[in-house]
């Protein structure tokens, strides 16, 4: 993971809150205005330390997501070509089927004429 995570932790010291933000790769400042045991800032990023793990998660969930997006997006594409050639072909098949009557009215009458 090369992404930093930083996180805004409010502390109530004195009766007044601070906000100390504390990195992935740092949860322990060494520098700090306000001194506190480290203890302290672990118990306190503690339950937030799951969260680049569930950042994580969450990025693959939303690329598969993307990518199921992208593949209904292009049957739905290939879909609406066949759509818009629909009429196309119908109109084919109707002009068709009167040659086809056409042929069948012309073998019918060369038919009864050899008769």
């Amino acid at each position: 993971m090369s992404d930093l995570v930083s996180y805004n932790i409010p502390i109530l010291t004195n009766n007044m809150w601070i906000v100390v933000t504390l990195s992935s790769f740092n949860f322990c400042l060494p520098v700090m205005s306000v001194k506190f045991p480290c203890y302290i800032f672990q118990r306190a990023i503690a339950p937030f330390k799951h969260l680049p793990a569930e950042i994580e998660s969450m990025k693959a969930v939303l690329e598969m997501r993307n990518q199921e997006i992208q593949k209904l997006r292009t049957e739905n594409n290939e879909l609406i070509r066949e759509l818009e050639q629909l009429p196309k072909a119908k109109e084919q098949i109707t002009t068709l089927e009167r040659k086809i009557e056409n042929l069948d009215a012309i073998i019918n009458i060369k038919s009864d004429y050899e008769k």
